[in-house]
């Protein structure tokens, strides 16, 4: 199992008709444990905390064990998609490359950084319009063949 922040066919040296791995695009976050007014970690909540919205979109799983993987990640709480193909979960994740990229930027795209939640009430319009116009080229980097790491270089 592969729990991945990148575009799978750029790191994987698997076939990707072959169904003996599973790859999982993370759209979830886990901040620290509770902890008091003194900094000292809750008894009641030792474990981290799912930082999880309903407006985020699903984390998406493929493979082998994505039936196992998605019932787990759900119990917790999570969203999970199962991907129909390798293509599916490749565009899933340029995209997630492409949200991730876009907010950092647009993060600090003032003289006083803002946060993540500050960006998407003020910029959730214009990441949309970017995303939009990106498709295309998000769409082209997803279908590249999955890389061999046999010295072969992927296509330009």
């Amino acid at each position: 199992v592969f729990l991945c922040n990148c575009i799978p066919s750029r790191h994987l040296n698997f076939d990707s008709s072959s169904s003996d791995f599973t790859i999982c695009i993370l759209h979830f976050g886990v901040s620290h444990a509770s902890v008091d007014d003194k900094g000292t970690a809750s008894s009641s909540q030792p474990l981290p905390i799912l930082n999880t919205s309903p407006q985020s979109p699903a984390t998406v799983v493929y493979g082998r064990h994505a039936t196992t993987l998605a019932e787990v990640l759900k119990r917790d709480g999570i969203s999970v998609e199962i991907a129909s193909s390798a293509q599916h979960l490749q565009i899933v994740a340029a995209k997630k490359l492409a949200w991730s990229s876009l907010f950092w930027l647009l993060c600090h795209d003032s003289n006083e950084p803002m946060t993540v939640k500050e960006v998407w009430e003020s910029k959730s319009k214009q990441i949309h319009e970017l995303v939009e116009e990106m498709l295309p080229a998000l769409e082209r980097l997803a279908s590249e063949p999955w890389t061999k790491h046999d010295g072969t270089e992927l296509p330009t």
